[in-house]
């Protein structure tokens, strides 16, 4: 009541101030202006709150515990993403920290980051988004704890190299993986690619630099009919005339919601690429001169438009 009240009578004074013959237009930008202001200061309130916070938990002037159960679990968040962003992160304090409900945990980087940490991780079990690239203690022994993580949409382990086709087979099961990411992940091989084949809504798949990756594993992910988005850059092995594999690479005629498709550092044939996908707006390859010597990575926009 008291709240109404208020916002009754302020609405009543802008009037007022305004003049009663005011057009309409004029108090609602006006009180768009004011609303805006009022939200702007709010984030700069909640900006000392949580470095405040982050202070007094990295000082031991307050418990971690405590502020697990009792902040709001949105200012919770972002004084944990404050503790990763300045390199202050342990895991006795993630320990501590970690909510079920927390919604995504960036790591990439943190050199801290071994198997012991999976386990922790695993408690979130309404986790969204987890990025643990450059964690490269990493192996398969902690991959196994990602199968727990069932709410995913976005995991990346960009250069993970610990991680073998044994350890991705552990992230099979995530059906709501949106986006994965594996750039850099040296370990894996084509097997690994059995295992990423099952991630049906997958939207987004990123495999540069795997060197693992060849032709004849483009058969396990043909069945990913959501996939608009392929990275195989520098997969040297892909396109290789002397690889009994080679011909593989046209089980990708089979991605139909593919639009972007990166080949940068690969000898797959470009001509016979756009052949096969005739959907494709945005094509990456490697430009090739007499004696196939890769000078520079060429970008295809085929048929002119740009991808939105």
């Amino acid at each position: 009541m008291g709240n109404a009240f208020c916002l009754n009578r302020r609405v009543e004074e802008e009037h007022q101030a305004l003049g009663r013959n005011s057009p309409p237009a004029l108090l609602v930008r006006k009180r768009s202006l004011s609303i805006s202001r009022e939200t702007s200061l709010q984030g700069q309130l909640q900006d000392v709150c949580v470095r405040a916070i982050g202070a007094q938990l990295l000082k031991g002037q307050v418990s971690a515990s405590e502020c697990a159960h009792r902040l709001p679990l949105d200012l919770l968040q972002r004084v944990l993403d404050h503790i990763i962003g300045v390199d202050q992160l342990v895991l006795p304090l993630l320990q501590q920290l970690m909510s079920p409900w927390l919604h995504h945990l960036h790591l990439a980087g943190v050199p801290a980051v071994d198997n012991a940490w999976l386990p922790v991780i695993a408690r979130a079990k309404h986790l969204r988004a987890l990025d643990l690239s450059g964690c490269s203690m990493l192996s398969d022994a902690g991959t196994a704890w990602l199968s727990w993580l069932w709410q995913l949409t976005e995991l990346r382990l960009q250069h993970c190299c610990g991680i073998t086709d044994a350890g991705l087979c552990h992230i099979s099961g995530l059906s709501a993986l949106r986006l994965l990411d594996l750039e850099g992940c040296e370990g894996l091989g084509s097997s690994s690619l059995a295992a990423v084949g099952q991630l049906s809504g997958l939207t987004s798949l990123n495999l540069s630099q795997c060197p693992g990756i060849r032709g004849a594993g483009m058969r396990h992910i043909r069945g990913l009919q959501q996939l608009r988005q392929l990275s195989l850059g520098w997969c040297r092995d892909l396109g290789d005339t002397s690889c009994d594999s080679s011909n593989n690479v046209a089980a990708l005629a089979s991605l139909t919601a593919l639009s972007s498709l990166s080949l940068a550092g690969t000898r797959v044939d470009a001509a016979q690429l756009v052949a096969l996908l005739p959907q494709l707006q945005q094509l990456q390859v490697r430009k090739v001169m007499a004696g196939r010597v890769a000078v520079e990575d060429q970008q295809i926009y085929i048929t002119g438009r740009e991808p939105h």
